[in-house]
C-alpha cells in the first residue's frame, strides 16, 4: 500500500505530491541556477543530484520549494 501526502509551497498557492515530482528538474530562481534532477523526496529535504561523472548531490529544505511547473521545480 503506497502513502501519498501532499505538501504545499512557499507561495501557498502549489500543492505536490512528491512521487510526481521524482525526475523533474530543481532549478533555482535566479539565472542560470541548475541543481539537477531530483532523486528523492525526504522527510524535510528534496534530494538532487546533478552531473554525469562527477556527481553532486544537494539537498534543499522543502519549506524553500517556491513552485511546481510541469518539469521544473522552484
Amino acid at each position: 500500500m503506497n502513502i501519498y501526502y501532499n505538501y504545499m509551497s512557499r507561495d501557498s498557492n502549489t500543492i505536490y505530491n512528491p512521487e510526481d515530482i521524482i525526475k523533474k528538474e530543481a532549478r533555482g530562481l535566479g539565472e542560470d541556477t541548475d541543481f539537477g534532477e531530483i532523486q528523492e523526496v525526504g522527510v524535510e529535504y528534496i534530494i538532487t543530484q546533478k552531473g554525469i561523472l562527477d556527481k553532486d548531490k544537494y539537498y534543499i529544505p522543502k519549506n524553500l520549494v517556491d513552485r511546481v511547473r510541469m518539469v521544473y521545480l522552484f
